[in-house]
């Protein structure tokens, strides 16, 4: 089974971060002082993090698993693929002004929300009044370290 690492709302000491596993989900409360912005800071490698902390408390069984993210920034990297690309065409009304998104050198890259917008596993979402099309889309999140290397992953939902 793959160590994981989870963010959690302990009822007694509020949100932790908490590891266990990707079948069993959280088993056991990590250091209180532990947060993301340091990890990520001092490029910790967390595989690493979570094989070698140590065990501390058991994580309580009425813990809410909450997003992996803290007051870190979401950026995205849009149009990356050629479904999305095919689908953006054929909504817009300039459908030639993906091509050069699809042609440039590097992705294109655009904020998304900060972090206390993200919701977790089971959260209700905010959806604007005005909003006409809405939908949600497989996305990966990564988070990325001060030396630029992949620190985390996660599966989730970008909402549109």
């Amino acid at each position: 089974m793959t160590v994981a690492m989870f963010r959690v709302h302990d009822p007694e000491s509020g949100p932790r971060w908490a590891r266990g596993t990707t079948a069993t989900g959280p088993s056991q409360l990590l250091d209180r002082d532990l947060r993301l912005n340091d990890l990520l800071a001092r490029s910790v490698d967390l595989a690493e993090l979570l094989v070698s902390a140590q065990s501390l408390d058991p994580c309580p069984a009425d813990a809410r698993v909450l997003a992996p993210i803290e007051d870190q920034e979401v950026w995205c990297a849009g149009v990356s693929y050629e479904r999305s690309r095919d689908a953006r065409m054929e909504e817009s009304t300039q459908p030639d002004f993906y091509d050069l998104v699809y042609d440039a050198e590097r992705p294109e890259l655009f904020f998304k929300a900060t972090g206390w917008r993200v919701q977790g596993p089971g959260e209700p979402i905010a959806v604007r009044a005005d909003s006409e099309w809405d939908m949600a889309e497989p996305a990966l999140g990564l988070g990325i370290s001060a030396d630029r290397r992949i620190a985390e992953i996660v599966a989730c939902n970008d909402m549109c």
